[in-house]
């Protein structure tokens, strides 16, 4: 007797899933360093946002103006935009610079109060919400409750969160909850094409090309990431091309969907 049951999901191809899906209607927030709306590749699609600030110990919002802190919501929100060219892109800005390499790369990194406070704006305000940063569990235990509840508002609320998992296979907040879409990187030629692979130790449920992608910068220019945080919008912009073709999509409906579509054979993570 065979211990599994036939399904009409064994394999969707995702080209032909979601043939003519163009990502209109639907709202898609970065909640990262903040978004560059006059790179080519951007302008047009950045349709507002906020700023996450802090002021004498007080968290503040204020008005987006425009700019990226440090280049990577900039390199997030490209991804979206060429994957799903009609979904509108809210930048959030809750990490800022915090140090600049020797080849000019700048690191981002921000507070939690800040990056909660920024994803239940984007929560309240889209309909996907992009989160290429994260908290190592070992350094945020404290914040466990607060990242937990904002995931289980998400849910009820109809919003898609997907998160980029930490890079080094540790677990950090809040990709380690099952309410949201968690993902991992690999090499994929194609950029709709990813794989399933459910590793509890690390929460992976999702693998998407994070390896070598071009991304825009602030400034106009490009450059070549690898990781997690690359990876993440790449779904982010599937799951927006699901929402504009069947806009009435549930989380569990988005996630079952990405399954069926997934490759069930899974690359080697992070190659």
């Amino acid at each position: 007797m065979s211990d599994s049951l036939p399904s009409p999901f064994d394999q969707l191809n995702p080209a032909e899933f979601l043939k003519g899906a163009t990502g209109k209607g639907v709202k898609v927030a970065v909640v990262d360093s903040g978004v560059d709306n006059k790179h080519p590749d951007l302008a047009g699609h950045v349709k507002g946002g906020v700023i996450i600030d802090e002021s004498g110990g007080q968290i503040t919002t204020r008005p987006y103006d425009g700019q990226d802190a440090a280049g990577h919501g900039t390199g997030c929100a490209g991804v979206i935009a060429r994957l799903a060219p009609e979904a509108e892109i809210y930048s959030v800005r809750v990490l800022s610079c915090i140090g600049v390499g020797s080849d000019g790369y700048k690191y981002a990194g921000g507070k939690p109060k800040h990056m909660i406070v920024g994803a239940d704006w984007a929560i309240e305000n889209c309909h996907i919400v992009n989160l290429s940063n994260g908290l190592l569990v070992s350094e945020g235990s404290a914040y466990f409750e607060t990242f937990h509840k904002l995931v289980e508002k998400a849910y009820y609320r109809d919003r898609i969160l997907v998160a980029a998992g930490e890079n080094e296979g540790l677990p950090s907040f809040p990709s380690i909850f099952s309410n949201l879409i968690k993902v991992y990187w690999a090499s994929f030629k194609d950029a709709l094409q990813f794989s399933y692979q459910l590793k509890p130790k690390t929460y992976t449920e999702f693998i998407a090309n994070g390896s070598y992608v071009k991304v825009p910068q602030p400034g106009g220019g490009y450059i070549y990431e690898i990781g997690s945080s690359f990876a993440a919008p790449h779904i982010t912009a599937i799951c927006a091309l699901l929402l504009s073709k069947w806009p009435r999509l549930k989380p569990f409906e988005v996630k079952t969907l990405l399954y069926a579509m997934a490759q069930k054979t899974p690359p080697v993570l992070g190659k």
